[in-house]
């Protein structure tokens, strides 16, 4: 599906999800049972892929469906221990995990109500602003509940089992032990090492300030009805927050500038653009060898790699080609992936250390197996032969490794951009233009305004594709939304 974002091919990923949907419908017609059989993470992807082809109650219904079963996991955080026992934040990134169920990452978790209350907007439902200062609050919890469990992690006395069989140190295997985390340790430190520039560029991975650019984006709109005045003042102070966590951002500044001179929003358009891809999860395998002689210790551990975007810049038109607005970065998701793997890389080290350990362990004892029985029962015996194609079949399958787990919310965007301006009256439409690092031209969608002075559009950028959503009049009608039993 997100080939086939590359190449615009909307319809046909609409297609794919609707056949998808409809024969897990029919399976559960009551909602009893839906979220768990498709899955967290089919649910997060649904989510997001429905809002990219248009299809905005269908992202709201999955928004809601995943957003219902994570807190029904968190209430029950017993059961769902028992359900993915060592799919945890650690488990995720030292392998192994590969069939477990998936539970997403914080900064993740927090992306969902962003994207739910996108869908609200689109639908001109002011309900989006409930769902963005959730969003928020999220984030802050997220936030602390990692920096408990990374500061549990410090705190945990790794053990790399140095003593024999009498309970006593022994220094051979200490030494080797060394080794052995010094070589893992290093490797992954220079592996990681090469996207510290980009995971630098935020200072943690709860530093997501799009959350808190919805919530304004609501209140400036509901500022122009007379009963709402007041709402400019809630406004400016969200926009203020999402300033703090992105300084530089010279979109959030003008929001921030116009709400605090009460500039009116009564004519006003506001974009929101998705570009490119979240890094992708991808195997790096390394070796760790003690010994010339020795067979080589295997580990394979999932990491994160960028995926490139050709999209450098996006514009807001007019037809005749007068710029209204240029799009300004708002949130940087690559970062915060980045940022994510970045502070868990001590964690990382150590598990994958203590695993090498143990296989290198293993190792030895197969070896001195070997040794002995051949010695006993002679080289060419059957017993030896028996017990070496034993070892060796051990040994392989240390070389194979864990398979690690490398699934992961793929679709979402790689940056969320963001535009603003006051159009003049006789505004019916716009130009919406993506363009290369050299100013080439990839993409360019005409808009219709539609009635009313206020506007909210969605923006998804793939390279040379682009797929634009305006929203329902500001504010429409609120609708039933379905009623969601996860």
């Amino acid at each position: 599906m997100r080939n086939d974002f590359y190449n615009g091919l909307y319809e046909r990923i609409r297609a794919k999800l609707d056949t998808i949907d409809a024969e897990l419908q029919q399976k559960h017609q009551y909602d009893d049972g839906f979220a768990e059989d498709m899955g967290m993470l089919n649910l997060l992807e649904a989510a997001s892929l429905y809002l990219y082809t248009g299809s905005v109650e269908k992202s709201l219904e999955y928004s809601k469906y995943a957003e219902c079963l994570i807190e029904k996991r968190e209430d029950e955080p017993k059961l769902w221990e028992l359900l993915y026992k060592g799919r945890n934040m650690v488990g995720s990134l030292a392998g192994g995990q590969e069939y477990s169920v998936y539970d997403p990452i914080g900064y993740e978790r927090v992306l969902l109500l962003n994207i739910q209350a996108m869908d609200y907007l689109l639908k001109g439902d002011d309900r989006a602003f409930n769902v963005a200062r959730k969003s928020t609050d999220w984030q802050e919890f997220e936030r602390e509940k990692f920096e408990q469990q990374i500061e549990a992690l410090e705190q945990q006395p790794w053990k790399y089992d140095d003593k024999d069989e009498g309970g006593t140190i022994d220094p051979q295997k200490e030494k080797r032990n060394q080794i052995i985390k010094n070589k893992v340790f290093a490797r992954l430190a220079k592996e990681y090492a090469q996207y510290d520039k980009k995971a630098l560029k935020v200072p943690s991975a709860f530093v997501n300030p799009f959350g808190d650019y919805l919530a304004g984006v609501v209140k400036e709109f509901k500022s122009v009805d007379a009963d709402f005045r007041s709402q400019m003042d809630n406004a400016r102070i969200h926009y203020d927050k999402a300033c703090k966590l992105n300084s530089k951002s010279r979109v959030l500044q003008l929001a921030y500038k116009d709400t605090k001179k009460r500039r009116s929003a009564k004519r006003l358009v506001q974009i929101v653009a998705f570009d490119g891809f979240v890094p992708e999860k991808n195997i790096f395998k390394f070796n760790i060898i003690l010994k010339k002689s020795s067979i080589p210790i295997h580990l394979e551990v999932p990491v994160y790699d960028p995926v490139e975007s050709k999209v450098k810049k996006i514009v807001a038109s007019t037809t005749e080609g007068r710029v209204l607005a240029t799009f300004q970065p708002v949130a940087d998701i690559e970062a915060l992936a980045l940022r994510h793997q970045k502070d868990m890389l001590p964690a990382v080290q150590a598990l994958v250390a203590v695993a090498a350990i143990r296989d290198a362990a293993i190792q030895i004892a197969g070896n001195s197996v070997s040794y002995n029985v051949k010695n006993k029962f002679g080289e060419n015996s059957n017993i030896t032969k028996a017990i070496q194609k034993l070892v060796g079949a051990l040994m392989g399958s240390l070389d194979r490794g864990l398979e690690p787990d490398t699934s992961s919310w793929m679709s979402l965007p790689k940056r969320i951009l963001a535009a603003r301006f006051h159009p003049p009256k006789n505004l019916r439409s716009i130009f919406i233009t993506s363009y290369d690092a050299k100013g080439g031209r990839l993409a360019r969608k005409k808009v219709q305004l539609g009635k009313g002075g206020r506007h909210f559009i969605f923006v998804r950028t793939t390279n040379k594709a682009m797929k634009v959503i305006p929203g329902k009049p500001i504010w429409s009608p609120k609708e039933k939304t379905k009623r969601i039993d996860c």
